[in-house]
């Protein structure tokens, strides 16, 4: 039968080569195993590993390029994360209370430039108020599927109407059909009105299609408080296919030559003029396929009102002699424009 010691306490010793010679492999006063870790710094020469007080290792971590790592002093990894944006490292930054700051990009316009999507585009895309730009925050979108309750038709006499069509509609099931009477220098429009929004870089438009020529159609955007009262307005004058804005000097200054869509209610036209209200400047204007830099065109600014507001108005002016058609849909403002 067996007999002596059981294995597990048995005593014996342990050896490890170092150099070609054995060495004794050491343990401390209650039998755990004693040893030094050492490890090849970059020249190839061995450096022992050590501890603190607390048998914790201590190391001093390098990135890559031969810096240290910064660690705070609560112990935390500080660090800067980079990406590269047109060929360039860009820092990723935080905001005041440690926070990513990001945008979500969704592909690109026309043009090839990046849209930056907000939290309510990003959580479901209803639609768009242009289909080619899409860029700022929409706070105004008619489309007129629940009737000209929240517009105020405008009209020279009772020649003109103001109706909701089922016809030359852009989107949804119905538009907003302007027809002019035959008189000189009658007009039939829109006008809506609301609550001022933060003053930065705003945008306005529409989509507008025709049964035959027009005159001219225009867009004024009225912005007003107790300091200033903004008026950015853009026409097109059909007859010339050219485009104005109304400048500072209170003049439709040409920007350029446009050509319509063909005449037909089913085929739109896409307009989008954005401005920048804390400068008096217009911006870009986008018309179909172009994209027009008008930067260097004031808008007219004068005294404001004793209190505070928005107003949009759409202007179907008339050819004398003749009833003139144009369906309006899909009519926006935006603010915060990139």
């Amino acid at each position: 039968m067996a007999s002596g010691y059981p294995d597990w306490t048995r005593a014996f010793l342990m050896l490890g080569q170092h150099a070609g010679e054995y060495k004794l492999v050491a343990v401390d006063e209650q039998g755990r195993l004693y040893s030094l870790m050492r490890g090849e710094d970059g020249t190839g020469a061995l450096k022992t590993v050590r501890l603190d007080a607390d048998g914790q290792m201590i190391a001093i971590l390098k990135g890559a390029s031969g810096e240290y790592l910064g660690i705070d002093e609560d112990g935390y990894l500080t660090t800067v994360i980079k990406g590269e944006y047109a060929n360039e490292l860009r820092t990723v930054k935080l905001d005041g209370e440690g926070r990513l700051s990001a945008f979500v990009i969704d592909s690109v316009d026309a043009w090839g430039d990046l849209l930056d999507l907000g939290l309510g585009e990003l959580a479901v895309r209803l639609g768009s108020p242009i289909t080619f730009q899409r860029s700022g925050h929409t706070q105004i979108f008619e489309t007129f599927e629940n009737g000209i309750g929240r517009v105020t038709p405008i009209g020279y006499n009772a020649e003109e109407a103001v109706e909701v069509a089922p016809v030359g509609v852009a989107s949804g099931g119905y538009c907003c059909k302007l027809t002019t009477g035959p008189t000189e220098g009658n007009y039939v429009g829109i006008y809506m009105a609301r609550h001022r929004f933060p003053l930065g870089k705003w945008g306005f438009g529409l989509k507008f299609s025709f049964d035959n020529r027009l005159k001219a159609l225009e867009q004024h955007l009225m912005v007003w408080d107790t300091s200033h009262y903004y008026t950015l307005q853009w026409e097109y004058v059909h007859s010339l296919e050219k485009l104005y804005l109304y400048n500072q000097d209170q003049e439709w200054q040409e920007v350029a030559d446009i050509q319509l869509v063909a005449v037909d209610r089913r085929r739109f036209n896409q307009a989008k003029l954005t401005a920048d209200l804390l400068t008096g400047y217009y911006s870009t204007f986008y018309f179909n396929h172009l994209k027009i830099d008008c930067s260097g065109i004031q808008f007219h600014t004068q005294e404001g009102l004793e209190h505070s507001g928005v107003g949009m108005r759409v202007y179907l002016l008339n050819r004398t002699g003749y009833t003139d058609t144009c369906y309006v849909d899909d009519v926006f403002l935006t603010v915060a424009e990139p």
